[in-house]
């Protein structure tokens, strides 16, 4: 049986976070209500959040309007919701609760959801269980949202701590989350571990280079994703100044000081691109990048580009965090960035071939996990 669903989750659109994965496999057969993001940062005063904060004002005004329709499909609506970000007192909680039911109630009984259940991926929805007539709560994380950067940690624990305990089911997409859910015992029973999936037909379907890559007399090592802290920018000094004959190629947008990075001519931002034409880029570099510091943030993490470098099907060189384990037969992983420049030097990236890279990650397909989760969502 398929379940209408409320889902409070990040904005929609962009590049797309395994909730939206899995949503867009699972919102054929039922009603969905997506809502998009309310909050998890400490409010700062700065242009980038003063203008973002005016945009989502602005697009909130049509949510006490009909909601909006996505990819013309009169059972999915897109909530811009008029909140308070991560409310600390309890008055301020209470209004925001509020603001936030009465939108997504007037969505609710325009589609008619009947008893859907409520899927919630930022601690914050916390306050909304009850309130929308679901029978059920899922949570489902794939962050630990204890140590990221520009999140309210005092607040968004709290919520964190009271949502698991009213949900029915915690699905988690790393290892190290399971077990920081399961140590405890209350909380054991709940916790489900789901690995991301891949859009496997996107990443391995043949596709010309793009005209962005560099010229091919160099061999190009490259990544895309956020250009944030996390990035070991030491690391990729270090090999960008004894690898001159590589090109190293970051893609997306950059959030963190690059000063350093830009002297170096064998270092290339190209910026954001569309999800859908990073095959042109990834297909045809010679490794794929994950070049990630090893912090809280990594250790909890499963980076959806990591299988999607493999279904691209060229070799992967990384840095050594637990998400990566599970393709240690497959990936190359770099303990020192001593290890991590002997591999590229010595080409031992390559030694599997584009099939085993594929075949690694063929059966999954997001479809594949949806499945699964929804298994888990029907189930008492």
């Amino acid at each position: 049986m398929s379940k209408d669903m409320i889902v409070i989750g990040e904005d929609w659109g962009g590049l797309p976070s395994s909730t939206q994965h899995l949503i867009k496999s699972l919102k054929h057969d039922r009603k969905v209500i997506w809502v998009n993001s309310i909050g998890l940062r400490k409010p700062r005063i700065n242009l980038g959040d003063l203008c973002r904060a005016a945009s989502k004002v602005l697009n909130s005004f049509s949510s006490f309007a009909p909601a909006v329709k996505c990819e013309k499909d009169s059972s999915f609506r897109v909530v811009s919701p008029i909140t308070i970000p991560v409310p600390h007192s309890r008055f301020a909680r209470l209004i925001a609760k509020h603001l936030l039911k009465i939108q997504i109630l007037r969505v609710s009984r325009q589609l008619k959801l009947v008893d859907p259940l409520l899927w919630i991926s930022l601690p914050t929805g916390v306050d909304l269980i009850g309130s929308l007539g679901e029978d059920r709560v899922l949570y489902y994380c794939c962050d630990d949202f204890s140590s990221l950067n520009g999140v309210d940690h005092g607040a968004v624990q709290k919520r964190e701590n009271e949502l698991c305990n009213l949900a029915d089911r915690i699905v988690v997409s790393s290892i190290f989350l399971k077990d920081k859910f399961s140590r405890d015992v209350a909380l054991r029973h709940k916790v489900h571990y789901l690995p991301h999936g891949v859009d496997y037909t996107l990443f391995s379907t043949g596709v010309d280079r793009s005209n962005n890559l560099p010229s091919q007399d160099k061999l190009v090592a490259g990544f895309y994703g956020s250009i944030s802290e996390w990035l070991d920018t030491e690391l990729i000094e270090y090999l960008a100044e004894r690898l001159p004959h590589w090109n190293f190629v970051f893609i997306g947008r950059i959030e963190t000081d690059v000063t350093n990075l830009r002297r170096y001519n064998n270092i290339q931002f190209l910026g954001e691109k569309a999800h859908e034409t990073l095959p042109t880029y990834s297909q045809h570099w010679d490794v794929s990048l994950l070049p990630f510091k090893l912090n809280d943030q990594i250790a909890a993490c499963n980076p959806l580009k990591l299988r999607e470098y493999l279904a691209a099907g060229r070799p992967v060189v990384t840095t050594d965090f637990a998400a990566v384990h599970e393709y240690k037969h497959v990936v190359n992983i770099a303990g020192t960035k001593e290890e991590f420049l002997s591999i590229l030097s010595s080409s031992s990236y390559s030694h599997a071939s584009k099939d085993v890279f594929q075949f690694s990650v063929k059966h999954q397909s997001w479809q594949a996990k949806a499945i699964e989760l929804n298994a888990w969502m029907v189930s008492t």
